[in-house]
């Protein structure tokens, strides 16, 4: 299995990417963002989300 990280999960191109992978079950997703909630209109099940800024991240 692959694991993916995609930084910055809730912009626009990201969510095209969450969707793509979300139907793909040899990469495991961790989706990156200040603020999960953004995320509540998507399927992230399989995916690990992680809050928190950049920053905090580097």
């Amino acid at each position: 299995m692959t694991n993916a990280l995609i930084l910055g999960a809730s912009g626009a191109i990201a969510r095209h990417v969450i969707g793509f992978l979300g139907g793909n079950d040899r990469i495991r997703p961790t989706l990156y963002l200040r603020k999960a909630a953004k995320l509540s209109d998507l399927d992230t099940s399989g995916m690990t989300v992680i809050e928190g800024d950049k920053p905090s991240f580097m």
